[in-house]
């Protein structure tokens, strides 16, 4: 069909009008907003199934905790999220763990809205990111950041980024940490390295999946328990609380599929570890596996640290032990001098029965350390005494 000239002549008009070139008074176009070239978008997934209406942030004072410097995202379909990060925060990434905080709410796509909040983490690579990197943060991630947390401890509360990028030495003994944390999560859960930080639901890898879920029941009951041991001790330098499957400190292989509470506690000069079998519902205290209690303090230089340990890691069937170690140590002109008392019981019940008392009657094994470290290598020696009779031949 033809078009007149004059016909033609009007519809140019109404679409030179319609786009803002016809005159004056058009409405204004809203711009279209820039792509920062000083950013950098980093993106990655929320994985147990994939969550979404998950918060997502760096968390550059490594304390578990949203603040309002932290650059943060919520996870969409699929899990996805993406920050846009200035070239700062993209190397703090590097550096610092990234945390999801589920809410009651959140979606996952699997099992539907979840009804009890929990928090999963991924470490930090120390290495450096781009906008091709993907950051999974799944429960297999957590567990890998819960065996670094065991590792630092009360450690963790003195790290940031800053600190951690200005301290080569820091790098070096977190990157040891790491390594040393995943070659543990891969031997306690049978799963490849690789797998650890992959889109299991993407590749199909329904073990470790089976796995994750598991995992998340854990989380779970972490997150509450944790919160409680905080306020019930609000000054202390570090309080955690971790629920997971299987533990070899409990005679090795033999309890595949038995659940443990792990509770860890520095409180001024005191460290509390416990250790202890729960019932599959997480709700109910088994049997106590461990426990350590430790005091530190120092005087004129020397170095006082006071340990007492209750434990029984053979099976149900096993007796428990109480053990005490008295340890001195100071160091002169670059010579670190260190004293060690041992003892141990057999006859007790419970830990309140484990009481080690004066280490001048009890001590069974002693061992005096001198480490030199004037020099470039170190070097030390380990002396052994033994008792006869009552008394030890020196040192006594």
């Amino acid at each position: 069909m033809k078009i007149s000239l004059l016909a033609s002549f009007l519809m140019t008009l109404l679409l030179l009008s319609g786009c803002g070139g016809g005159g004056s008074s058009s409405a204004p176009v809203d711009p279209v907003d820039p792509v920062d070239p000083d950013t950098t978008t980093l993106g990655g997934k929320v994985i147990d199934g994939y969550v979404s209406g998950a918060t997502v942030f760096l968390d550059l004072n490594f304390n578990g905790l949203q603040e309002s410097n932290e650059p943060s995202a919520i996870s969409v379909e699929e899990g996805q999220f993406s920050f846009d990060l200035s070239a700062s925060d993209l190397e703090c990434a590097s550096y610092v763990p990234t945390v999801v905080d589920v809410p009651v709410g959140a979606v996952d796509a699997d099992l539907g809205v979840v009804e009890q909040a929990y928090q999963m983490i991924l470490p930090p690579r120390f290495e450096p990111l781009n906008s091709d990197n993907l950051l999974n943060v799944s429960p297999l991630t957590s567990a890998v950041w819960e065996a670094v947390e065991s590792q630092l401890a009360g450690q963790i509360g003195e790290l940031s980024c800053t600190s951690v990028i200005a301290n080569e030495h820091i790098k070096e003994q977190l990157v040891v940490v790491l390594a040393s944390s995943i070659a543990d999560v891969v031997q306690h859960y049978n799963i490849p390295e690789a797998q650890l930080f992959e889109d299991f639901v993407a590749s199909g890898n329904t073990a470790v999946q089976a796995s994750a879920v598991k995992i998340v029941k854990g989380l779970k009951k972490s997150l509450v328990a944790t919160a409680e041991l905080q306020s019930e001790f609000p000054s202390a330098t570090w309080a955690k609380v971790n629920y997971y499957f299987f533990s070899r400190l409990d005679a090795g292989d033999l309890y595949p599929d038995a659940w443990y509470r792990d509770m860890e506690l520095y409180n001024g000069d005191f460290i509390i570890k416990q250790l202890t079998k729960v019932s599959d519902d997480l709700a109910t205290e088994i049997r106590p596996i461990l426990f350590e209690e430790t005091a530190v303090s120092t005087i004129d230089g020397v170095s006082l640290r006071l340990e007492r340990g209750f434990e029984s890691r053979n099976g149900d069937d096993s007796d428990y032990s109480c053990n005490g170690k008295e340890e001195l140590s100071t160091t002169l002109s670059d010579v670190e001098y260190q004293l060690v008392n041992i003892t141990s019981r057999t006859d007790i019940e419970s830990v309140e029965d484990c009481q080690i008392g004066d280490f001048a009657e009890s001590t069974e094994s002693r061992y005096v350390f001198i480490r030199d470290m004037s020099e470039t290598s170190e070097y030390g020696a380990q002396f052994t005494f033994q008792k006869e009779g009552t008394r030890f031949s020196s040192l006594t």
